[in-house]
Order: structure tokens, then C-alpha cells, then sequence
């Protein structure tokens, strides 16, 4: 894709593309690349372990858990997994499933562009 007449503007925290300049014959699609993105419950009982190792964060909040982990698991290549802030506030991300019922904070996260 060639990105003439594309400028990456920032909005209220948002990296978005717009046209800036382009022709009125420029057909190509802007694309705004998507990364992992996670999910937040309450009930979280526990997260699984997967194939890939976990990360440890150590403790914090769980919002931090919750943003970090969505970094850290893309930036490990994880197309899919969970997060969990344990009662120790300790943050684990893994790579397996997220099972609710419990009195955790946590999510599941996905990466629709691996």
C-alpha cells in the first residue's frame, strides 16, 4: 500500500489515519492497524497457562494490568490469551484461557491483525 496523502494524526489519544492532501482519484483503502486488545471482568477466577511462557508484570493496579498486558503480549507475538491480577495484586498474562466465577480482576485479549 503506498502511503501517499497519509498522515498518522493523534485524537484524545488515538493514533488514527486521515487523508491529508491526497487526490480525489486515490482509491486505496486507509487502513488503521489494530493490536492485541483485551477485555476486563471482575469475576475472573484464573487464567490459564498456554504453550507460551507467562509474563510476570509484578504487582500493580488492575488498569495497569490490563493496558500493560495488552502490550507485552503483542510485543511476545501472542495472537490470544488472558490476563489476571491476582489478590497479591500481582499481574500475570498468559497465553491460555480465562475461566470467570472467582473475585479477580481480568480479561481475555485477541490480536485480529497477528
Amino acid at each position: 500500500m503506498r502511503l501517499h496523502g497519509l498522515a498518522l494524526c493523534l485524537v484524545a489519544g488515538l493514533a488514527l489515519l486521515s487523508a491529508c492532501g491526497g487526490s480525489d482519484t486515490d482509491t486505496e483503502p486507509i487502513v488503521t492497524p489494530e493490536g492485541m486488545s483485551c477485555t476486563s471482568v471482575t469475576d475472573a477466577g484464573s487464567c490459564t497457562n498456554g504453550a507460551i511462557a507467562e509474563i510476570y508484570l509484578g504487582p500493580m493496579t488492575s488498569a495497569e494490568c490490563h493496558s500493560q498486558c495488552e502490550s507485552e503480549m503483542e510485543a511476545a507475538g501472542l495472537t490470544s490469551g488472558c490476563w489476571v491480577l491476582a489478590n497479591n495484586t500481582h499481574c500475570y498474562c498468559r497465553s491460555g484461557v480465562l475461566a470467570t466465577g472467582g473475585g479477580w480482576a481480568g480479561g481475555t485479549c485477541t490480536n485480529p491483525n497477528p
